[in-house]
């Protein structure tokens, strides 16, 4: 069970305990290569995908939660480290 711990300022801090990994699955690859091979054409003009293979890797999603706040955190498996998956654009 997690412990909860209080700040001088009140603010609260969650100790967690180890995440557990027994629990985990693989999740299929549903990107196709038509798929990319049609971002890749539409994104730069006159390129195109030679060769397209899925590989795996260990990245886990951990669902944090206390009383009514949630919040979800990718975890590096290799590493244990905290991982930003997030997709940015560059103008």
């Amino acid at each position: 069970m997690p412990l909860l711990n209080v700040g001088f300022h009140g603010e609260k801090t969650l100790i967690l305990e180890n995440i557990s990994t027994q629990k985990a699955e693989v999740v299929s690859v549903k990107l196709k290569e038509a798929e990319v091979r049609e971002a890749i054409r539409g994104l730069f003009s006159g390129s195109d995908l030679l060769e397209f293979k899925p590989f795996l890797y260990p990245v886990y999603r951990v669902e944090l939660v206390l009383e009514d706040k949630k919040r979800v955190v990718w975890v590096d498996g290799r590493s244990g480290k905290e991982t930003d998956l997030s997709v940015s654009s560059s103008s």
